[in-house]
């Protein structure tokens, strides 16, 4: 699953294969009280606190609030538009932008923004479909 959405934003062969390679053939130990367990083969996830871990984190989530967003099931602010060109003669004081949010999203954090219940539900079920989707690709080696 990692290489198919590092391949979907066109990064370097070079760079997904080295990116997969720190995920590949990874064992673990806890520390208790004790001492160290036996170490344990790491089948699926990453290791919390891993550096890389807020790329893969735009990785992963990507195409997920990229489809809810493109869908414009949020709340859409209107307002009026910045005139950055108003020293060129350029006049914008009667124009407006529009700008649609649907999400708020930081690592394990994901708040979904909409103006109705319908919306939300739309939005749960894309999220839900895109989770089954990535689910679906992952392999786990048993």
């Amino acid at each position: 699953m990692l290489k198919k959405a590092i391949e979907r934003i066109k990064i370097l062969p070079n760079f997904i294969k080295t990116i997969s390679n720190l995920f590949k053939n990874r064992q673990n130990q806890v520390i208790t009280t004790y001492g160290l367990t036996d170490p344990y083969d790491v089948l699926i996830g990453i290791d919390q606190g891993e550096v890389i871990l807020p790329l893969l984190w735009c990785i992963y989530y990507d195409p997920l609030l990229c489809e809810i967003e493109q869908r414009k099931l949020g709340y859409t602010l209107k307002a009026s538009k910045i005139a950055l060109n108003k020293f060129y003669g350029e006049d914008t004081s009667e124009e407006t932008e529009k700008l649609t949010i649907s999400s708020s999203a930081y690592m394990d954090d994901t708040q979904w923004l909409a103006p109705s219940q319908n919306n939300l539900e739309k939005i749960l079920e894309i999220a839900d479909q895109c989770v089954k989707s990535m689910c679906t690709m992952c392999t786990y080696a048993h």
